[in-house]
């Protein structure tokens, strides 16, 4: 399949699955400004979708020229599917790991992982920004927000 035909295939995909999230979250409440409902996130989550998914499809469909400056489709890098494959992993461990490790060390060593990956290399660096990371999430979910995030069963909570 050509790089445009796959694009589109993809863009209609997506246009369709956003509509799809948009109906379904229509149908739940929307609340308000200062307190939106269980539907706000998901319908704008839609929408997006419709909009990004269609902006797409125009730029395979209309003239380089118009769009673009750029002349050639960019090639998927080498190891392009083995890095979401390997992310797609990791989440799922996450997940997994959540109810033993908890957020702070499960949500660390995820986003270890994860810089890791984008910079290519283990450094302080990676360790470093994956710990900042995490503390910063579990302090806006759990001091800001209330939100009350796993503390893992390992530590005896």
């Amino acid at each position: 399949m050509k790089p445009s035909t796959r694009d589109l295939v993809g863009a209609a995909l997506f246009f369709v699955l956003g509509g799809v999230v948009a109906v379904v979250a229509a149908q739940l409440p929307m609340g308000g400004v200062r307190l939106p409902g269980s539907g706000a996130f998901p319908i704008v989550i839609g929408i997006a979708m419709i909009v990004l998914a269609t902006s797409l499809a125009l730029q395979r469909t209309l003239p380089p020229n118009s769009v673009s400056s750029s002349d050639e489709i960019d090639e998927p890098e080498q190891w392009g599917n083995a890095r979401v494959a390997l992310v797609c992993a990791l989440i799922a461990a996450f997940v997994l790991l959540l109810p033993v490790a908890g957020f702070p060390l499960g949500g660390a060593l995820l986003m270890i992982a994860l810089y890791v990956i984008g910079a290519g290399r283990l450094g302080v660096g990676s360790v470093a920004a994956g710990v900042v990371t995490a503390l910063v999430a579990y302090a806006l979910f759990v001091l800001l927000l209330d939100v009350p995030l796993p503390r893992g069963s390992l530590w005896g909570f």
